[in-house]
């Protein structure tokens, strides 16, 4: 059998650090211990994915295509847009209220 690459262990190391980090937060019964396993977790996916980010040999392009600027966006939440972004704020709104409401301990008198 032949012997794994350096890469491949190190890609192991990090699987396991990221799936027993991600138990510890799942299983955790202190919060700040689950906090501090999120950090673990959250370092191993960003030390895989800024490998392959590093590796991957991405397309360029010569020239950019147009891209909507921010004064473009503005105008269609202000122009033809503005009923479904209201819509979307009163939704967002009812939403949070009712997070609120659910979170809220009862007092008893």
């Amino acid at each position: 059998m032949p012997e794994p690459s350096f890469s491949v262990v190190i890609f192991y190391a990090f699987a396991v650090l990221t799936v027993g980090s991600a138990a510890a937060v799942a299983f955790s019964s202190n919060i700040v211990y689950s906090a501090f396993a999120l950090m673990g977790t959250l370092f191993g996916v960003a030390a895989v994915m800024a490998y392959a980010v590093r590796r991957t040999s991405w397309p360029t392009t010569a020239t950019l295509p147009d891209a909507p600027s921010t004064y473009a966006i503005g105008n269609g939440f202000l122009g033809p847009y503005v009923l479904p972004f209201e819509l979307a704020s009163f939704v967002l709104l009812a939403v949070l209220i009712g997070a609120i409401v659910i979170s809220r301990k009862e007092l008893k008198s």
